[in-house]
């Protein structure tokens, strides 16, 4: 989730390679996919994506990844999610 948030690619590709979960949360319902559409790592997004994460996913208090980058002015992360 932390590369995700900062946006380290390969680390996250790193991590990806260990088949992980892909959908994981912290104790807020945040997933690597929110924390990257927040930050603006459409990049990271792209690649969780493609990983089989589930984007549109919904935290503890019912705000998807959109939401987040929605709230953060992300709109290339916003034009992404929406896309799919």
């Amino acid at each position: 989730v932390v590369s995700s948030a900062t946006g380290c690619l390969p680390f996250v590709k790193l991590l990806l390679e260990f088949n992980p979960d892909k959908n994981a949360a912290n104790d807020l319902g945040r997933t690597a996919t929110s924390f990257a559409a927040e930050n603006g790592h459409v990049v990271i997004l792209e690649q969780l994506h493609l990983a089989g994460a589930d984007i549109f996913q919904t935290d503890n208090d019912g705000f998807s990844p959109v939401v987040h980058a929605a709230r953060a002015a992300r709109t290339e992360c916003i034009d992404f999610l929406l896309s799919r």
